[in-house]
């Protein structure tokens, strides 16, 4: 995660409660696993205004190449059916694709990867695929993978109304003097606020 050093102590993971198969014996158990909230890591880069955000959020074109996807992806059956899709002005809305990908580790089983990135960026896979979670297959039971898409579809419809949260992924308040909890309800990236909607894979791979 080369662009996560450029984030500092702002960037927290966060933990979440999932199924995991258990390791020693049959079964399975409910256990804390770390994933790096989307709409968080959106945040950090917008604060830290650097290079990065250009070439991995915005693209080149910066407004204008987002106004230009829009227009061209306007008329397609997915953005039709697109439930998020219903900001007034475009121009300003970020496209997003999300990547899963199983692949082998040293000395493990297969791993999975759940990674973002914006639809816009030119820049290299390791400045442009962000982290969201992994997920080993010794630990994967059959429900696992869905609980964790469950999470980030949760931060991914933050994105789409541009603010932070008012509550956790379970609906719980954050705790009380958390920064979490002094975020609530102010732009992710802004002002103005910049809304963001994940667009289907084929979009995101072919903008690439």
């Amino acid at each position: 995660m080369t662009w996560a050093k450029t984030f500092g102590s702002d960037l927290t993971p966060a933990l979440v409660r999932c199924t995991h198969r258990k390791q020693h014996e049959h079964g399975t158990t409910s256990s804390d696993h770390w994933v790096l909230y989307p709409h968080e890591v959106f945040a950090a880069m917008y604060d830290r205004k650097t290079e990065l955000w250009n070439h991995s959020i915005m693209g080149p074109e910066g407004f204008a190449g987002i106004e230009e996807f829009w227009s061209s992806e306007s008329g397609k059956d997915w953005f039709v059916r697109h439930p998020a899709l219903k900001h007034d002005d475009l121009r300003h809305c970020i496209p997003l694709g999300f990547h899963a990908d199983k692949g082998a580790h040293i000395k493990r089983d297969k791993i999975l990867t759940i990674s973002w990135g914006s639809a816009m960026s030119v820049a290299p896979t390791e400045w442009s695929h962000f982290l969201f979670t992994i997920l080993p297959d010794e630990l994967a039971a059959s429900e696992t993978a869905e609980q964790l898409y469950a999470v980030l579809v949760w931060s991914v419809q933050w994105l789409s109304l541009g603010i932070w949260p008012d509550t956790d992924h379970n609906g719980n308040p954050w705790p009380h003097g958390s920064r979490r909890k002094c975020l609530v309800g102010k732009p992710l990236a802004g002002p103005p606020s910049l809304p963001l909607c994940f667009t289907p894979e084929v979009a995101w791979l072919a903008s690439r």
